[in-house]
């Protein structure tokens, strides 16, 4: 169910590449998120937690490849 966001903006990856200014919002959102979940990461002392968001980090890190273009580092992640 987390990965569904990024499974169906891969398969848009057609539609996603003729609009630079929608990448380049993915670029701006996929780094914000991914920057503040590995923060917030590191500071829970719970494993539970820290996976958690851990997962987060990891979802904004496919948002800034797909971003970028980069479609097929975010369908192996």
């Amino acid at each position: 169910v987390i990965n569904v966001g990024g499974f169906v903006l891969i398969r848009l990856a057609p539609l996603m590449s003729r609009a630079p200014v929608a990448q380049a919002l993915l670029v701006a959102v996929g780094t914000v998120t991914a920057v503040v979940a590995a923060l917030v990461m590191t500071t829970r002392v719970s494993v539970k937690v820290a996976l958690a968001w851990s997962t987060c980090a990891q979802l904004g890190f496919m948002l800034v490849e797909c971003g970028l273009g980069a479609w097929h580092l975010a369908r192996a992640a």
